[in-house]
């Protein structure tokens, strides 16, 4: 039929009790997921946010276990990589649904970019302390740590991967329950079991067998000696917990030297308890300073897709919006998406106001840097509203978004 054409595939299809969805996660292998209204109505969440559920299923399966292609080319049938993704995919859904006791996740929301990476902002001298910290624990490791990434309440403030690679491995770190702002599970859905220890409010996390997970190098070659930024690098994950600080480790795997690792993970653990402490209090200071970044009277989300960056009002305000405001931001954002986002036009600028509620919508993009905000009974007219964001342009992004 029209509705479906062999030269148009459907992506989404949205029927009374369900949506649909697809994607081709690589060459010849889709992947395909139904979501219940009752979980996640599309008056709330947006379709682009749903398939970029399955974007982020698959780079994590990509993370822990290599491609499926890979896969498929090493073990020559199905039910090895069945195997793999079957158990994966069902705890991914598991911990998606039981995580949010049927809620609508956080990562959801909409004012909330799923793969961009939250950023802490930071001024010089804690720049530079992150800097010089990172720098003390690839010395001490003697070439065995291939990343370092330091992070404070799920904010990132500083990382050796690049950015695409450090939002995966964010979100993968919060997936399997050793989020900073909290203990971790003693089992994981996604992966095996985990043990901790607590000493004088510090914690180190390490999981059976250690977690390997395959990250893009460029400092590793393929199989003709050439260098490619598409060979992926098992490496093991250390992780060490200060308050809400996280420090991530990515070190290479020492399989014929047990002593050895023991003894690098001593020196690193040195390292950590000698810096934590310090960095802990100015990331608490830093945030108490900011008011976690919340801006009265906005809730707001700010994308640099340049950058693949991204800042928000804390989930806490956003929660304080009337469902009416949400449905309506929500159909706002998807009629954008639906636009294609203008790709030839550098600047844009859309204001929309509810027709039955006191709430504007404002929307400006300047290059890949978009600027989303939700007015709830702070403004009564066109020309309040713009007002309002231009104050905000000013005072937040050094007038990035102002249209003077």
């Amino acid at each position: 039929t029209s509705t479906f054409s062999p030269e148009q595939p459907a992506e989404v299809v949205h029927t009374e009790k369900a949506t649909t969805l697809y994607r081709q996660c690589e060459r010849n292998i889709w992947m395909g997921m139904i979501v219940p209204c009752r979980l996640c109505s599309p008056a709330e969440v947006r379709d682009a946010d749903l398939q970029k559920i399955l974007t982020e299923a698959h780079a994590l399966y990509c993370l822990l276990h290599g491609s499926i292609q890979d896969m498929l080319a090493t073990a020559g049938n199905l039910s090895v990589v069945n195997a793999y993704l079957g158990p994966f995919l069902n705890s991914y859904q598991k911990w998606l649904v039981e995580k949010n006791s049927g809620v609508l996740p956080d990562a959801l929301s909409i004012l909330n970019e799923m793969d961009c990476m939250k950023i802490f902002p930071s001024d010089r001298q804690l720049f530079l302390s992150c800097l010089s910290f990172s720098n003390s624990l690839m010395t001490a490791a003697g070439g065995q740590v291939e990343h370092v990434q330091v992070s404070y309440q799920d904010h990132v403030l500083h990382t050796t991967l690049d950015v695409g690679q450090a939002a995966l491995v964010q979100r993968y770190i919060s997936s399997v329950g050793l989020a900073a702002t909290s203990k971790p599970k003693r089992s994981s859905p996604i992966i095996s079991t985990w043990s901790f220890i607590d000493k004088e409010s510090f914690m180190k996390y390490e999981g059976d067998g250690n977690p390997v997970l395959h990250i893009r190098s460029a400092n590793r070659t393929d199989d003709t000696g050439e260098v490619s930024e598409a060979v992926r690098a098992p490496l093991k994950l250390l992780l060490y917990k200060c308050d809400s600080l996280l420090v991530m480790l990515l070190l290479r795997g020492d399989e014929d030297d047990v002593q050895r690792e023991n003894a690098l993970r001593s020196r690193l653990l040195q390292i950590v308890l000698q810096s934590s402490k310090s960095l802990s209090s100015s990331c608490s200071r830093t945030l108490a300073s900011a008011n976690g970044w919340h801006v009265p009277g906005y809730r707001y989300l700010f994308v640099d897709g340049m950058n693949l960056v991204t800042r928000a009002s804390p989930k806490e305000k956003v929660a304080t919006l009337s469902k009416d405001s949400l449905a309506f931001a929500c159909k706002l954002r998807s009629e954008l998406d639906n636009q294609a986002r203008f790709p030839d036009q550098i600047e844009q600028e859309v204001c929309a106001k509810g027709n039955n509620h006191d709430t504007w919508v404002l929307v400006r993009r300047s290059d890949d840097r978009q600027l989303f905000v939700v007015l709830e009974k702070s403004a009564e007219t066109l020309a309040e509203a713009t007002e309002a964001i231009e104050n905000f342009s000013q005072q937040e992004y050094q007038g990035l978004f102002s249209t003077d």
